[in-house]
């Protein structure tokens, strides 16, 4: 008789916390930075819902939402390591362009200072441009914190200076 009087109801604030801990996950970057994590709490947060329907289309008695309830807990779980790996991703990222970017600098300086009179050839002065131009769009792509961006930029950098060491032999 007590089971029919009151009947299992489901966890709309684990559905919630689940969709907020996702969410958090996206606006941290962990689509790109996180994506498989991301997308399996995807996956568990959309079992764990398909699953609190079908037991609500279930006779009162007989609704058990230990299984929804269990798949929106693994969901929040996974949704904040994808976040946390997200956060050590762009922090290791962050580290590794700013000291790339220095190295760059420093390489663009010393070339310049190298070039100093044979800038004056229009090849040579073409690649430095080009390789400093794509060092400061770098610049304004680390600003913008798209880190993996910035860092092929100054590979493209590092391309045009290459260009510029062969043309000097």
């Amino acid at each position: 008789v007590y089971l029919f009087l009151t009947p299992a109801e489901p966890n709309e604030v684990l559905l919630r916390s689940a969709k907020l801990a996702l969410e958090t996950a996206r606006t941290a970057g962990a689509v790109r930075y996180s994506e498989s994590l991301f997308r399996d709490a995807e996956k568990l947060i959309n079992a764990g819902w398909m699953e609190m329907s079908y037991q609500n289309g279930r006779l009162a008695p007989l609704r058990d939402y230990e299984k929804s309830d269990s798949l929106l807990m693994q969901a929040i779980k996974t949704a904040s390591e994808a976040t946390t790996n997200t956060q050590q991703s762009l922090s290791d990222l962050r580290t590794t362009v700013h000291n790339e970017r220095q190295d760059l600098k420093d390489e663009l300086n010393s070339w310049l200072q190298a070039l100093n009179g044979s800038l004056a050839k229009l090849s040579l002065n073409r690649y430095w441009s080009m390789a400093d131009l794509s060092a400061k769009q770098a610049d304004r792509l680390v600003v913008a914190g798209e880190y993996a961006d910035a860092r092929e930029e100054m590979a493209l950098s590092r391309t045009w200076l290459a260009k510029l060491a062969t043309s000097m032999d």
